[in-house]
């Protein structure tokens, strides 16, 4: 008597290697001008500059009431420097501060949109990856018992057959033997169902990361593209002025026509209000006064001591 052997159960290779990139944001060089600026101007502790809220655009999401809040923390910026009143919010005062909704806000507001995107997408993507890689874990270890339990199946068919083998050379099964035969078949069986339920179950969690893969590429794939977008239409060097001091006239007024957050807005207004107190541009990147807003750190913002000294030259001298 002899025992056919089960046919191998094959190994699975899971598709769907996978890239992504992220996007480089590129900076704006913002600096603040002072084209048009009377020689009259207001000289710092000559008398206190009083301000007033003047326009905000509606598309802008800050109040008249935050606004002031914002210039407040400016005033206290100037004046801790020298232990000296130089600003006040008056509601008719001379200098008219104006939130304008122009290009380049609209830019921002895009870039903003398009960076929320991608990083909306990024989280799908993370989520789609762990899913993915928790499918692939099961799948190898599912594979890694459907291996073991085939290894332990050819080892006993083998040595059934053998035995078979034997026993037929030698005229057949004895009648003492029929009942080990029977118990030996019977394992057989018990392991050949075993390994194919662990192929079926392998095969199944392969299809299943093999879809996830798919989907993840896709997901990949259109953040890509975005990314490109985002690098295409934001990654150069923009120059603009975020801000300006003008005076013409009698009329004096700060425009803002740029800012990402509340910390940015504040910086810039520090910078225009060190304008409307007499100073001008120092050399610092890290100064509140230096032409280019881009180094300082807006989040804890504080004067050098280049700013400090602009300032009491000025007051030192009324």
């Amino acid at each position: 008597m002899q025992l056919k052997s089960f046919g191998s159960i094959f190994f699975f290779s899971l598709i769907g290697i996978f890239y992504y990139s992220y996007f480089s944001v590129g900076q704006y060089l913002i600096e603040s001008n002072t084209a048009e600026i009377s020689t009259h101007q207001t000289v710092a502790c000559e008398k206190v500059l009083t301000y007033r809220i003047a326009n905000i655009d509606e598309k802008y999401d800050i109040s008249n009431s935050e606004l002031k809040q914002v210039m407040r923390k400016v005033e206290s910026l100037w004046e801790q420097s020298v232990q000296k009143e130089l600003l006040q919010y008056k509601k008719e005062g001379e200098i008219g501060i104006h939130l304008i909704y122009g290009d380049e806000q609209q830019r921002s507001q895009n870039e903003k949109q398009l960076s929320r995107r991608i990083k909306t997408l990024d989280h799908r993507v993370e989520l789609m990856r762990k899913s993915f890689n928790r499918l692939s874990k099961k799948y190898k270890e599912k594979s890694g018992e459907m291996e073991k339990a085939l290894d332990k199946y050819n080892k006993a068919a083998s040595k059934f057959n053998k035995k078979i083998e034997e026993w037929n050379k030698k005229g057949g099964i004895p009648r003492s033997k029929k009942s080990e035969v029977e118990q030996m078949q019977k394992d057989l069986k018990q392991l050949q169902r075993k390994g194919n339920r662990l192929k079926t179950a392998a095969e199944s969690l392969r299809q299943r990361a093999n879809a996830k893969s798919e989907q993840l590429n896709d997901l990949v794939d259109r953040q890509n593209e975005m990314i490109a977008e985002y690098n295409s239409r934001f990654s150069e060097v923009g120059r603009f002025d975020q801000g300006q001091y003008r005076v013409a006239g009698n009329q004096k007024r700060i425009n803002i026509y740029q800012f990402g957050n509340r910390a940015e807005l504040t910086a810039v207004l520090a910078h225009e209000t060190g304008h409307a107190l007499g100073l001008d541009h120092v050399d610092n990147p890290k100064s509140i006064m230096h032409a280019v807003m881009d180094k300082q750190n807006i989040f804890d913002l504080s004067l050098t001591k280049e700013d400090v000294s602009a300032l009491r030259q000025r007051c030192n001298n009324y």
